[in-house]
């Protein structure tokens, strides 16, 4: 299969450097990501899903358990061979502008931080719309523009690590809220929420025991999650594709 989402090289080798990290802890990003599926499966559940930029597929492991059937792509070598080791789901390397899958292929998608770093996003986004099925949904990810994680960027980045790559191909583009659904409905997605999201990613960077309810109390509480949260989340359903 071809290469993968749409990344440059720098990034490709930090991602690869990052896996290591996640797998030794990533409860609290894994927290915020589930605590928002996990209420969109109880309302409709999926039986297919598509991770684009996998990493260590610790969402998709969770589903595939539940039976749905899961697919996951990422652009680093590092993370396909991982995957390619563990042998619990289908892992590829493809260009998210241009993904080998048939039109209507999935009734949920998740993207988590991508989107920031291509060239060409609507495009992506419309792609991902593409193999979405008609009234299927997407949890998209971008950084926020406003908040901590601006600030943070630079202590990040002096300290080496993945950001050792540089700012733009680690960071990549930060969003306000509404050029976020600008960009979205550009792409055809009917924007049911969008908000923002992961301030417990904080507790995981100061190296902090994992605490559900401290999770719990940043996700769920409006003024921590405004303070403190790095990323926006937004919940798109695809309602264009619906028969008349």
């Amino acid at each position: 299969m071809s290469v993968v989402l749409t990344k440059t090289p720098p990034q490709t080798d930090g991602w690869g450097e990052q896996l290591n990290e996640w797998l030794r802890g990533d409860q609290y990003r894994h927290h915020a990501r589930l605590r928002i599926l996990e209420n969109l499966y109880t309302k409709q559940p999926f039986s297919s899903m598509l991770d684009i930029g996998c990493g260590t597929g610790h969402i998709l492991n969770h589903y595939i358990a539940k039976g749905v059937t899961g697919i996951g792509i990422d652009n680093s070598p590092t993370i396909m061979e991982y995957h390619a080791n563990q042998q619990r789901f289908p892992a590829s390397r493809a260009d998210v502008n241009e993904m080998p899958f048939q039109n209507h292929s999935f009734d949920m998608v998740t993207c988590f931080g991508l989107i920031e770093h291509l060239n060409r996003p609507i495009e992506a986004l419309s792609e991902i719309r593409r193999i979405t099925q008609p009234n299927g949904r997407a949890m998209i990810t971008v950084p926020r523009l406003m908040g901590v994680f601006p600030a943070l960027v630079p202590f990040w980045y002096i300290s080496g690590g993945r950001y050792k790559h540089g700012w733009q191909n680690m960071v990549g583009h930060m969003y306000t809220q509404n050029a976020f659904r600008q960009q979205l409905q550009d792409a055809g997605w009917t924007v049911e929420s969008l908000c923002p999201f992961k301030g417990s990613s904080v507790l995981e960077w100061l190296n902090l025991p994992y605490r559900t309810q401290w999770a719990n109390f940043i996700e769920t509480n409006a003024i921590a999650r405004s303070i403190f949260s790095i990323m926006h989340v937004a919940i798109c359903r695809n309602t264009g594709d619906l028969p008349l």
